[in-house]
């Protein structure tokens, strides 16, 4: 019983100085946090969860709680509004340009969707809804004409396939001057006869006009989603892809709300005339298609396609030229090795970033080479000389020319080939050459450079392969004439213009440069009876 007290009353002692202590760490806290609270010390705040105020932990004065006013009842609204339509830790968790994107989609958005009420006006009104009963005709073409969008759908995006993560901004823009296009065909359906003659059969115009617009809407649906989702990858700078896609879901929810109420009460006020609406959704389209290539202004894509290869490639050989024109160097120089050095960082230097790219991109339009030839990515052989040639300069292991080659599949004009095996065997490059093989004879400049990879080839092999052939292509310039950049001055500038792409920021594991995709391979030949 003695021990047990004993231990009783060390435990207790031992709890006294423990609680003793405590109080004396607590009050030099105190006094150390009041001391620099006090003397302009540094103080501890934290930003309250789900919102951007802040408050403070050091137990200093807190800001005085002003009463209730308008203006922090509209702030409140805002923080409200901010956190249904922007993702978390807006605007650190996202890239620069989205908020301006985000300001012309939302324009777009909304008359896309007032342009979508009054085309539906008009196939209502086509169709005879408003006239007494709906015929089941009627009912049965509505149900066929969507039926036609969703296999048109179905067949674009099996097409088009990995192209929408290659040129997301591109496709955006068409995907708005598709449902424009959409909208306007239904919008002529009142116009038309009621049926049409077609393969010696009357067949109703609703049809054939309702299934050509759901085709058209589908199709741009199709384009629309698929390239938002790679934009909106672009955006994500914190992992929050989801994030983002859910703020950009609740955008488009919002904006088809107030395009729909708008697009009532303009319907309303217009009526069923056909001619009324097609009048008010000219300025409506015009207004859709600008916004939505404004938006695509602030979309930066780091991807690497053949656009944006070209232009990247375009200033860094431009660099290279200039460098080689102002030094005064000739053609020996390309074995020494400070005068490679500095070619080399010329190139490098030069490489532009995705953000300057992007405001160089064409997107409306079909895109035409910054390079005077032209250059087809993995097409497919069919002509037996050009396979021969491939074929030898294999086994060589240098090259094959041949001076006069009819080749049907590229051009039905007579030229000079050039064909060689480069990368270790990686790549193949077949040059088309007007009036000889010379690579430097004015007459001998490619006009056309053909690329093929081997199976297997990595991602460097193949942006190596397209600056070669862009290497070709830039001699038919102006600054590439005056330069007469060697084959091997461009090799050598390689390997610094491959470390200037990760450095500015470009995706250089996957590039979208496969082409028609006719990869190469070498396989044992089979027996000729076979």
């Amino acid at each position: 019983g003695a021990a047990a007290s004993s231990k009783a009353s060390a435990h207790e002692r031992a709890a006294m100085r423990m609680k003793r202590l405590s109080r004396r760490v607590t009050a030099r806290a105190a006094s150390h946090i009041a001391a620099n609270h006090g003397g302009g010390g540094v103080a501890l705040w934290q930003r309250v969860p789900g919102s951007d105020r802040w408050r403070s932990l050091d137990g200093g004065p807190s800001p005085p709680r002003a009463g209730p006013s308008r203006r922090s009842g509209l702030r409140e609204a805002q923080s409200a509004l901010e956190a249904v339509l922007l993702p978390c830790d807006f605007p650190h968790s996202v890239g620069p340009g989205y908020l301006r994107y985000v300001q012309w989609t939302s324009i777009g958005l909304v008359t896309g969707k007032v342009e979508s009420i009054l085309a539906t006006q008009a196939a209502l009104f086509a169709v005879g809804v408003g006239a007494g009963a709906v015929p089941m005709a009627a009912a049965i073409q509505w149900v066929l004409k969507d039926g036609v969008g969703h296999a048109a759908a179905i067949g674009y995006a099996t097409v088009v396939n990995t192209r929408f993560d290659a040129d997301a901004r591109r496709y955006r823009f068409q995907a708005t001057a598709g449902h424009t296009a959409a909208d306007l065909v239904a919008c002529t359906m009142p116009l038309a006869p009621k049926t049409v003659a077609l393969v010696g059969l009357e067949v109703p115009s609703f049809l054939l006009l309702g299934s050509l617009s759901s085709a058209i809407s589908s199709v741009a649906g199709v384009a629309q989603a698929v390239a938002r989702a790679r934009i909106m990858a672009s955006f994500a700078r914190q992992g929050n892809l989801a994030d983002c896609t859910r703020a950009g879901q609740s955008q488009a929810k919002l904006m088809s709300l107030v395009g729909t109420a708008a697009g009532i009460g303009l319907s309303w006020l217009v009526g069923p005339q056909p001619a009324h609406v097609i009048g008010l959704m000219l300025p409506l389209s015009l207004v859709s298609l600008y916004s939505v290539y404004r938006s695509c202004d602030h979309i930066v894509l780091t991807s690497l396609n053949l656009q944006r290869t070209e232009r990247v490639y375009h200033a860094a050989l431009d660099a290279l030229a200039a460098r080689r024109t102002a030094g005064g160097a000739d053609a020996a120089d390309a074995a020494d090795a400070a005068a490679a050095a500095a070619l080399s960082a010329a190139a490098a230097a030069a490489v532009p970033s995705p953000q300057q790219v992007a405001e160089a991109e064409n997107i409306a339009l079909p895109y035409r080479s910054v390079f005077g030839g032209a250059l087809r990515l993995q097409p497919a052989l069919r002509d037996a000389t050009l396979v021969g040639l491939l074929s030898e300069a294999r086994r060589s292991g240098g090259e094959a020319v041949v001076s006069r080659l009819v080749c049907r599949e590229v051009s039905p004009q007579p030229a000079g080939w050039r064909v060689r095996w480069h990368g270790e065997g990686c790549y193949a490059l077949a040059e088309r050459r007007r009036g000889g093989t010379a690579p430097h004879e004015a007459a001998g400049r490619p006009e056309e450079v053909l690329v093929w990879y081997a199976e297997g080839a990595s991602s460097r092999d193949k942006l190596e392969a397209v600056w070669h052939a862009c290497a070709a292509r830039h001699a038919c310039s102006a600054a590439g004439a005056a330069a007469r950049l060697s084959e091997a001055e461009a090799r050598e500038a390689w390997p610094a213009v491959w470390e200037a792409l990760a450095a500015q920021g470009w995706e250089t594991k996957v590039p979208f440069l496969d082409g028609d995709g006719g990869f190469l391979e070498e396989r044992p030949a089979e027996p000729s009876g076979r």
